[in-house]
C-alpha cells in the first residue's frame, strides 16, 4: 500500500506530464498560429499583387477597347474607301460621257461660229457697200452737181442771189453748205425766213432729181405752209418762183393760212374748220 506522499508525488508527476503535454500542445498551436500568420501575410501580399494585376488588366482592357474602336473606325473607313473605289469606274465613265458631250457641243458651236464669221464678213461687205463710203456715196457724188445746180437756180429767185448753196458728200455724211452774204455761214445761223427759202429750194431740187430719174413725168406740185416765217418780199419771191414752175406745165397746189396771198393767187379753195369739222366754202 502506497503512502500519501507517494500518491501525492504520483499525482504531481501525472499533472506535470499533463502540463508538459499541454505546453507542448500550446507550442504546437503557437507554431501553427505563426505559420498561419505567415500564410495570411503572404496571402495579403498575394491579394495586393492580384489587385495590382487586376488594375493593370483593367488598363489593358481599356486600351484594348480603344484599339478595338480604332480598328473598327479604320475598318469602316476602309469600307467607305472601298465603296468609293468601287464607284470610281462608273464616275469615270460618266465623266467621259460628259466630256464627249461637251466636245460635241464645242464642235457644234465652233461650226456655228465659223458660219457666223462667214456671214459677218458677208454682211460687213454689204454694210460698207450701202454705207456712207459705198454705193450710196458713189450715187450721191454723181447727183451732187445736179442738186447743187437746181437748188442754186431756185435760190437765185427766192433770195435774189444773196444765198449760195452747195451739196457735198463725205465718208460720214451728206451735207448742205450754206453761204449767206448777209447772214450766217451755217444753216442754223440764218433767220427763220431764210431757212424757209433754203428748205423750199432743196425740196424743189430733190423733186427735180426724182422727176429726172423717173420714167414718169410729174405735173403736180403740192406744198404745205411754204410761206411761214416769210416777209412780204419773201412771199413775192416764192410766188414768182411758183409762176415760173407753173409755166412748165405744172399744176401747183399749196396750203396757207396767210391772207396776204389772196390777191396773188387767182384760183383759190377756202376750207373752214369749225368744231373739229372742215368744210369747203364756195
Amino acid at each position: 500500500m502506497k503512502s500519501v506522499r507517494e500518491e501525492d508525488l504520483t499525482t504531481k508527476e501525472s499533472a506535470l506530464v499533463i502540463i508538459k503535454q499541454t505546453v507542448k500542445g500550446f507550442e504546437e498551436k503557437q507554431k501553427a498560429i505563426s505559420a498561419f500568420s505567415e500564410e495570411t501575410t503572404e496571402l495579403t501580399r498575394g491579394i495586393a499583387t492580384k489587385r495590382e494585376e487586376l488594375s493593370e488588366l483593367s488598363l489593358l482592357e481599356e486600351r484594348r477597347n480603344s484599339v478595338k474602336k480604332q480598328i473598327e473606325g479604320v475598318e469602316q473607313q476602309k469600307t467607305q474607301e472601298e465603296a468609293k473605289e468601287s464607284s470610281y469606274p462608273q464616275m469615270i465613265e460618266e465623266q467621259k460621257a460628259d466630256v464627249e458631250k461637251m466636245e460635241t457641243k464645242i464642235k457644234t458651236k465652233r461650226a456655228s461660229y465659223e458660219a457666223l464669221v462667214v456671214d459677218c464678213q458677208y454682211y460687213e461687205f454689204w454694210v460698207e457697200a450701202f454705207g456712207t463710203r459705198g454705193i450710196r456715196s458713189h450715187l450721191l457724188k454723181k447727183v451732187v452737181p445736179y442738186l447743187t445746180l437746181r437748188a442754186r437756180k431756185y435760190l437765185d429767185i427766192l433770195a435774189s442771189g444773196d444765198i449760195e448753196l452747195k451739196f457735198s458728200v463725205t465718208e460720214k455724211s451728206f451735207d448742205i453748205e450754206v453761204n449767206n452774204r448777209f447772214g450766217g455761214e451755217k444753216y442754223k445761223n440764218n433767220s427763220s425766213g431764210e431757212r424757209q427759202r433754203i428748205d423750199l429750194a432743196v425740196s424743189l431740187a430733190l423733186q427735180d432729181l426724182c422727176s429726172n430719174r423717173s420714167s414718169n413725168s410729174f405735173n403736180l406740185l403740192a406744198l404745205d405752209e411754204v410761206l411761214v416765217n416769210l416777209d412780204s418780199v419773201g412771199i413775192e419771191s416764192v410766188m414768182d418762183l411758183l409762176k415760173e414752175l407753173e409755166g412748165g406745165a405744172k399744176t401747183i397746189l399749196f396750203a396757207t393760212n396767210d391772207e396776204r396771198v389772196a390777191e396773188l393767187v387767182p384760183n383759190q379753195i377756202t376750207v373752214v374748220k369749225k368744231d373739229g369739222i372742215s368744210r369747203l366754202v364756195v
